[in-house]
């Protein structure tokens, strides 16, 4: 119960570098979601005593909720009802006095992703870890589609099938995913391909085009979306994980003369320009991303030579190499080799393969790069093709990115800055934590006086950009990827009552970019987007923001999956409103103070490429400042990359 209780509450039994803060309020002790964690509970080892003593006192104090029938409230704000639920062991009922919530019909319909806003996830993902790291508690296992390990194929009709585990080494009931496959050249699992908190299926079809089949949460499917073209010179496409270490999912594909590439993706459906990462693979005759095999949390390869010998290629977790060795001879008989992820519920990826004759072989990894003795668990799969595991699991929604975005097509994250003469100028970022050359992007920006970097507010996979003009009106300007914007188009009128914009990204997760504006009496507004370039219904979400000096879009800062605000304070203290998911924020947290010197402050997203949310500074003198974040609401150090900027009356 302690192992999961970390996990659910901070991830620490997943986390490799967690901050003093986490360790801090380890296991979510004295910590409730109303108000700031108790002084008494703070630090690693009075987390864990106190948090299990507290446990065990349920029961031997007759705390509130004891075994039998009782009301289990669905979220903290209690209009939000519950449901009686009988209680049939001590055990669970620790569980509910310790975090005193039931997940809602929306969070158990999208089970490892978002709910709504009356939506609790802490039971949730209680049970999610509970029965993956040490099997069902009873009645069926917990094999949501989204992290459960599982092998897709595709039978001689053309229907295409689930094979889920039942997390104990064997089988759940299949479930069929769709029909009408049998056109497709290649059909394989990749993980949350698209950030929207599901799995998705990836699919090349016989023109060569490669399609995303976006996956609901319950192993059904939304409309598909074209990724890209050409995809008929590669032999082999499989999914990689997240092999650069940037935090989305990749492909790798072999080309005819044995070349490896890895085609890294931006997290939402597309592909950034592949990237050669090997030569002379054109003697395996079997090539297949096999997850974190050495427990060292950075995605592996395996792959079989004609010989039948296999062997483990280990990744770097950016976007290389570590070393490879052998792990099996005798594998040449097998027809398919695939990984389902952790399949037997031990916390380590398994491998499956299927003999000609139809059997199936589980091998369970052991968690250090070599495979244990095989048991068969199958048999009558010969007819079936296509054979695949769903890619990585996924253990929380992906945040987009905040800031002006990728407006010219480099994949890196760029700055926009308005001179004291007007001109908005590019500063495209080097993806390093450094510079490009910038350039003009129009020389007559002065009668906008407001500008906001909203990511892609009208669908077309590209950076968007919102101004304001002096009458109050509202433009968006669509990135052409080189640097220019296309034509403006006007979305609004009447914002001249606002006196600040903030570029939210998807605050209230339904998949569209939102606007938040503050008001002359300091309160604050959402306006939902509607993914179209539209506005769907503005509510207020918040009263007393007048008070902060800067406020700013800071994506995901904190780690958990959710779009953050950084705001400064009047006396140079700097707070992070870590996001719900809901449209807003949990009890602010000060990460800062000093932060009064500063004329400028905002995020332009992952600025140095290691995959966390970075911060931007100017001083009244002109110098820029790169405070990278550490990806768990902390910072990693500090550094000037600029000087002279004191010339621009806007940066962003």
């Amino acid at each position: 119960m302690i192992l999961v209780t970390l996990q659910k509450e901070q991830s620490l039994v997943t986390d490799r570098a967690p901050s003093d803060s986490t360790l801090a309020r380890a296991m979510g002790m004295a910590c409730p979601d109303t108000a700031p964690c108790a002084e008494y509970a703070l630090g690693f080892g009075n987390q864990i005593y106190e948090g299990a003593k507290q446990l065990h006192f349920y029961k031997a104090g007759n705390f509130a909720k004891q075994p039998g029938v009782q009301f289990i409230g669905y979220h903290p704000d209690t209009s939000c009802g519950g449901a009686v639920i009988n209680i049939t062991n001590y055990a669970t009922a620790a569980l509910y006095n310790y975090t005193p919530y039931q997940p809602n019909a929306a969070s158990l319909a999208n089970f490892g992703g978002v709910g709504n806003s009356c939506s609790s996830y802490g039971n949730r993902n209680f049970f999610a870890y509970y029965n993956n790291w040490f099997g069902s508690t009873g009645g069926a296992p917990a094999s949501s589609p989204d992290f459960g390990a599982s092998v897709y194929a595709r039978d001689s009709a053309g229907d295409l099938w689930a094979y889920p585990s039942d997390d104990r080494g064997g089988w759940a009931d299949r479930k069929k995913l769709g029909s009408g496959w049998s056109g497709m050249t290649s059909v394989f699992g990749a993980g949350d391909f698209d950030g929207d908190g599901h799995r998705d299926v990836l699919a090349i079809d016989a023109a060569g085009v490669l399609w995303n089949y976006p996956m609901d949460g319950n192993r059904g499917f939304l409309a598909p979306k074209q990724v890209s073209t050409g995809w008929s010179d590669q032999n082999l496409v499989f999914s990689a994980g997240d092999f650069n270490g940037d935090g989305t999912q990749d492909l790798m594909s072999r080309d005819a003369s044995g070349g490896l590439w890895l085609h890294s993706s931006d997290g939402e459906g597309q592909l950034d320009p592949a990237v050669r990462v090997g030569w002379g693979w054109q003697g395996m005759t079997v090539i297949t991303g096999v997850g974190d095999f050495t427990s060292d949390g950075k995605p592996d390869v395996m792959a079989r030579d004609a010989s039948g010998r296999l062997f483990l290629y280990t990744g770097n977790g950016l976007g290389g190499w570590l070393g490879s060795w052998q792990i099996g001879n005798g594998w040449g008989g097998m027809t398919s080799i695939v990984s389902p992820g952790d399949f037997t519920g031990d916390g380590r990826n398994d491998t499956i393969a299927r003999t000609s004759g139809g059997l199936i072989y589980l091998y369970p990894g052991n968690g250090w790069g070599s495979l244990l003795g095989g048991s068969l668990i199958g048999n009558g799969w010969a007819g079936l093709s296509m054979l695949s595991g769903p890619g990585a699991p996924v253990t929380q929604p992906r945040a987009d990115q905040p800031g002006s975005g990728d407006l010219n097509g480099d994949n890196t994250r760029d700055v926009l800055a308005k001179t004291t003469s007007g001109s908005l100028v590019l500063y495209p970022g080097s993806g390093a934590g450094g510079w490009k050359a910038p350039s003009i992007v129009s020389s007559d920006w002065s009668q906008m006086n407001l500008t906001l970097g909203v990511g892609d507010f009208n669908g077309d996979r590209r950076s968007d950009v919102l101004a304001r003009d002096g009458e109050g009106r509202l433009w968006l300007y669509g990135s052409d990827r080189a640097g220019k914007f296309l034509d403006p188009t006007q979305v609004g009128f009447g914002w001249g009552g606002m006196n600040l914009l903030i570029g939210a990204r998807d605050i209230d997760s339904d998949g569209n970019p939102d606007v938040l504006a503050r008001d002359n009496a300091g309160g604050l507004w959402l306006y939902p987007g509607d993914g179209e370039g539209g506005w769907l219904e503005t509510k207020k979400v918040g009263s007393g923001w007048q008070s902060m000096t800067a406020i700013f879009a800071a994506g995901d800062f904190d780690g958990d999956g959710y779009q953050d605000l950084i705001a400064r304070g009047s006396g140079g203290e700097l707070w992070l409103y870590s996001g719900t998911g809901a449209g807003g924020w949990f009890p602010a947290r000060q990460v800062g103070y000093g932060w009064n010197g500063f004329t400028g402050i905002f995020s332009p997203g992952d600025f140095t490429g290691d995959g966390k949310t970075d911060v931007l500074a100017r001083t009244a003198a002109g110098g820029l400042w790169l405070y990278p974040g550490d990806g768990r609401g902390g910072w990693s150090g500090g550094a000037q990359i600029g000087q002279g900027w004191n010339g621009m009356s806007w940066i962003g």
